[in-house]
């Protein structure tokens, strides 16, 4: 989830699996879970985006969001984005 809230440009299912090295299906299977904040597109080509703009601010804010285990932080997951499409250019 963080990773798609913190990328510059919104990826699709697929793109995003292999952006973060995981398993087909790995990505729409957990997103679908969370299609109340998240449009979790119907094809492969389509890209993943958040339902609502309110939810970035939410979930990015540790004032905002209840429980600290749900907050995203940018600086955490900037990291995790660069450390991921530097494996991917290996």
């Amino acid at each position: 989830l963080g990773s798609i809230i913190h990328l510059q440009d919104p990826l699709s299912p697929p793109a995003l699996e292999h952006l973060l090295d995981l398993h087909p299906k790995t990505v729409r299977q957990t997103l679908l879970h969370l299609h109340s904040v998240i449009i979790v597109p119907e094809t492969d080509s389509d890209v993943i985006r958040l339902l609502h703009p309110s939810f970035f601010d939410f979930i990015t804010d540790p004032t905002r969001c209840p429980n600290p285990k749900f907050v995203v932080s940018a600086e955490t997951q900037h990291t995790l984005i660069a450390r991921a499409c530097l494996d991917t250019m290996k």
